[in-house]
């Protein structure tokens, strides 16, 4: 039992969930004050849809991968045949199904205006499906597809709590897109059987000096905590995601870029005035760390 799960643990890339949650987070903080009591209860069920269509997600990427990952001897365990293909496939496209569906159901049920939610869950699901499609045709399709998967999460957050999206939290979305970019260009490859992209540090440090945009979008920025949060992004973890990248530990230099996303939220957040949420942020990225050591989400 235990081993069945950790095969389902790495077919999901559940170690990286975290790191979706803390998008929920971002667009969610940056759009309302979320010490009020229905926000919480909208922020859970929107984190619970996110998780569903995440994990559904990865699981169809693994059905749908298993001859090239064969071919390109992955250890992943659909792969290895530790986890059934058709059985990946099914319950992947479930989950997305249900994730997207509850969403939609909620939004439609408890909001006068749901129509930019709608549209952003049903945006997430389309681009989850396309990348699924489109990933090994065109490694530029890989990169958009994955991006534009991570934009509409802090966006679906904002508009599940507000009627609009500030502007605020389309330059995060825009910083997550392209630090997701630089994540994606950092593991394409990382099995072998593609062409390697060495534009994964640029991608990062795109997506932290995205801090000084969105600083100048809020009435208050908060210089000290950008100067901070470049020193912590464009100083520390890029350069180790680097090391690793130049030492041939490509899958830890991705799982370490993964586990940047919620540092990079953390200090678009600290810009914004919200200490408590970029501390919650820096707390997932410390759990992504080390729930991949069960299994890496890579």
């Amino acid at each position: 039992m235990v081993t069945s799960f950790r095969n389902w643990w790495l077919t999901f890339r559940a170690a990286n969930l975290p790191t979706a949650w803390s998008n929920v987070i971002l667009g969610a903080a940056l759009s309302v004050d979320l010490w009020q009591a229905h926000d919480f209860q909208m922020l859970s069920w929107t984190a619970l849809c996110i998780t569903l269509i995440y994990l559904g997600g990865m699981a169809i990427n693994d059905g749908g991968d298993v001859a090239f990952d064969r071919a390109c001897g992955s250890n992943r365990p659909v792969a290895r045949g530790k986890v059934g293909a058709k059985a990946a496939l099914i319950i992947g496209i479930a989950m997305l199904f249900t994730g997207w569906a509850a969403q939609l159901a909620v939004v439609v049920c408890c909001k006068d205006c749901w129509i930019h939610a709608g549209v952003s869950v049903s945006a997430l699901a389309v681009l989850v499906i396309l990348y699924q499609l489109l990933h090994r045709r065109s490694a530029t399709a890989a990169l958009i597809m994955m991006a534009g998967c991570r934009f509409c999460v802090p966006i679906l957050a904002a508009t599940v709590l507000h009627d609009t999206v500030p502007a605020v939290v389309w330059w995060a979305a825009a910083a997550v897109a392209c630090w997701t970019l630089g994540i994606t260009a950092t593991g394409r490859g990382e099995q072998g059987g593609e062409q390697r992209l060495e534009t994964g540090s640029y991608w990062l440090s795109v997506a932290s000096l995205g801090l000084f945009p969105i600083a100048l979008t809020l009435p208050s920025p908060h210089w000290g905590a950008v100067g901070a949060g470049l020193v912590v992004l464009l100083a520390g973890w890029i350069p180790a995601v680097g090391r690793r990248c130049i030492m041939g530990r490509r899958s830890e230099a991705v799982c370490w870029a993964i586990a940047g996303l919620p540092v990079l939220d953390s200090a678009i957040l600290l810009s914004a005035g919200h200490p408590e949420w970029a501390a919650l942020c820096m707390v997932l990225a410390a759990i992504t760390l080390g729930a991949q050591r069960y299994g890496r989400g890579s």
